[in-house]
């Protein structure tokens, strides 16, 4: 198992302390797969198991974190999208991955990887593009990185549940940029401020040198867990901050005000991001599976709006 659920959100309040991921998944029971109306969803786009955070390369591959313990990442092709296991070294609890493909902490190419010591430190490895594992940084200051990002100066920025804060690092030891309790999910936009979710069910925005910026943008009044979020790549889904809550896939509008787009996201959703083919990918931690949704193309949307239309003409045609 992965990254432990210190509180686990709901309508009337804290539903449990302690609980795992895997609790709540064997509390759940059947899963159904989510609804997003104008786009295609597969629910099965590839069946890892346990898989954790997401993170893609610049061409057609994505890795995703495993909550063994310990196990190895997967790499999976999105052109055919069978979940390999990636690196030559079991590391424990390697959650957390992000591609390095500009050399910021290891060489160009390398997966990132966050993970613990089984003395309780915590680590962050880089696995090469030969597949070899290197150890970058161990230390007692963070216990086990939940999800990481880059900002625009190649700073690696992630947050830490296990240890409450937000850290970062520009090659050197790692440092505590804002205690945050809770913190599962991070993403950061175009002006390197640094929006952190939690399983309180609050997202949170930070500037780059931890000061809070504003009140949360939002909170939640249930989640599963782990309150993923990704900002959109452009194009039909826009540049603004996607986030599951509620069993809900929302989008922010530019005045902080959120639109649900989707229903049915009522699992262990542990992260989502944009791939490089501009579809999002959902890990499904209890589910064992990545759901990918895509934009159709537009024969699709003028071969269902010729549908449509022939299905008015028939019914006006026999009245």
């Amino acid at each position: 198992m992965g990254r432990t659920v210190r509180k686990i959100f709901t309508f009337g309040g804290v539903l449990a302390v302690g609980a795992t991921l895997a609790l709540f998944a064997t509390a759940t029971g059947a899963l159904a797969d989510p609804v997003v109306p104008g786009y295609i969803v597969n629910p099965t786009f590839s069946n890892p198991d346990g898989p954790q955070t997401v993170t893609f390369d610049n061409g057609t591959v994505m890795y995703v974190g495993n909550g063994a313990e310990p196990g190895r990442i997967y790499e999976i092709d999105l052109t055919s999208p069978a979940a390999n296991s990636f690196g030559d070294t079991d590391i424990y609890d390697p959650d957390a991955v992000l591609c390095d493909p500009s050399g910021c902490i290891g060489p160009a190419g390398s997966v990132l990887v966050g993970g613990k010591s089984g003395s309780g430190e915590g680590q962050i490895w880089a696995i090469w593009p030969d597949e070899t594992t290197h150890l970058i940084f161990e230390s007692t200051d963070f216990l086990n990185p939940s999800d990481m990002a880059f900002d625009s100066t190649c700073r690696l920025v992630f947050v830490d549940c296990y240890a409450d804060g937000v850290f970062a690092t520009s090659g050197g030891d790692p440092t505590l940029l804002r205690s945050v309790n809770y913190p599962t999910n991070i993403a950061i936009d175009a002006d390197d401020r640094i929006f952190v979710g939690s399983s309180d069910g609050t997202i949170r925005i930070y500037a780059s040198d931890g000061t809070p910026i504003e009140d949360p943008l939002d909170t939640f009044s249930s989640i599963n867990g782990c309150l993923p979020i990704a900002f959109g790549p452009g194009g039909t889904w826009g540049t603004g901050l996607y986030a599951i809550g509620e069993d809900s896939l929302w989008r922010f509008n530019a005045d902080g005000s959120r639109t649900a787009i989707g229903t049915g996201f009522d699992s262990c959703y542990v992260d989502m991001g944009f791939g490089p083919d501009g579809s999002l990918y959902v890990s499904d931690y209890h589910g064992d599976r990545i759901i990918q949704i895509s934009v159709p193309e537009p024969g699709i949307l003028m071969l269902g709006g010729l549908g449509s239309l022939l299905l008015i003409w028939r019914r006006r045609r026999n009245r």
